[in-house]
């Protein structure tokens, strides 16, 4: 029996509030969930419009009192390097996001590029120096199907591209290769 768990919310920090909430909400579109706190002491929860169970919590990096002064100066350093914090977003139009990103005037860390690991992404630096990597959502031209499915596939033709996505219909099977499987619209 699996669990039933979801990624309900990462945290980064900020030292800014405003700036964040300029950021997450006006460059890249999130919605603001909830803003409790005041000047500097904002934990402020942010998500992507139509996914409510999937946000961010922007919060004071060393407002818990269990840290010590010489954590707090750590965590000052890193967050001013760019080495504390970062997340990984995806959108289906990199080079729009891009784009928009950029206008803003966002510290930009890498343009648009294919990785040979086979990602294409971007990144920039947020107002606190959290890096923040997006990656292009795309759909991979399945090779053609192999014509005798393996005896490990339970019946399903898989591609040759192991990556690729399967051009079928979700199967309900355990097939043992990093195939993707096509799910709903992506």
């Amino acid at each position: 029996m699996s669990m039933d768990i979801t990624i309900h919310a990462s945290f980064l920090p900020h030292d800014d509030p405003e700036a964040s909430l300029a950021f997450y909400r006006d460059i890249l579109g999130f919605e603001v969930r909830i803003d409790v706190g005041q000047g500097t002491m904002r934990w402020i929860t942010v998500g992507p419009a139509g996914q409510p169970g999937t946000s961010i919590l922007l919060a004071p990096p060393a407002a818990d009192p269990g840290i010590t002064d010489d954590e707090r100066r750590t965590i000052a350093e890193m967050m001013a390097k760019g080495t504390y914090g970062w997340i990984l977003l995806a959108t289906r139009d990199l080079n729009g996001t891009f784009e928009k990103v950029q206008a803003s005037g966002a510290e930009v860390v890498q343009e648009p590029v294919e990785q040979p690991y086979g990602i294409r992404d971007c990144a920039f630096r947020d107002p606190a120096g959290n890096l923040v990597r997006i990656n292009e959502l795309r759909l991979v031209d399945p090779l053609p199907l192999r014509p005798d499915p393996p005896p490990w596939a339970g019946g399903v033709r898989v591609t040759q591209n192991e990556n690729a996505i399967l051009s079928s219909e979700d199967v309900d099977c355990d097939v043992h290769t990093q195939a993707t499987r096509h799910i709903g619209s992506l």
